[in-house]
């Protein structure tokens, strides 16, 4: 499993705010941590991933982050489904979701 992402924020030169334009976010010095449970809340976490555990940021200036979760921890994701949160931790502590949902498991989907 492989997830290539940009952060993003609103661009403060946006002149309509319902519609902002996005600009790419600076994360140099933030953090991001994946859990993957059985259900949302759950306290039993059957795989994670953090910096230089699966999440690689590629360009913290131009908000540039790379999630691979090997197959190993995939292996431990629940049938037929498991919750998973991405969040991100700022240079001040402040901690946001930037995902969160279901992963679908589908074991031999695909045979190469």
């Amino acid at each position: 499993f492989t997830l290539k992402m940009t952060c993003k924020q609103p661009d403060p030169a946006s002149t309509d705010p319902k519609n902002p334009n996005y600009i790419p976010l600076d994360i140099t010095g933030f953090t991001f941590s994946l859990e993957i449970s059985e259900k949302p809340g759950s306290s039993q976490i059957l795989a994670s991933a953090s910096i230089n555990d699966g999440i690689t940021v590629l360009d913290a200036t131009n908000g540039i982050v790379l999630i691979s979760i090997s197959s190993e921890k995939t292996s431990k994701f629940n049938y037929p489904k498991s919750a998973y949160q991405l969040r991100r931790t700022d240079q001040y502590g402040n901690k946001v979701t930037l995902l969160q949902g279901w992963f679908i498991v589908n074991p031999g989907v695909i045979n190469d």
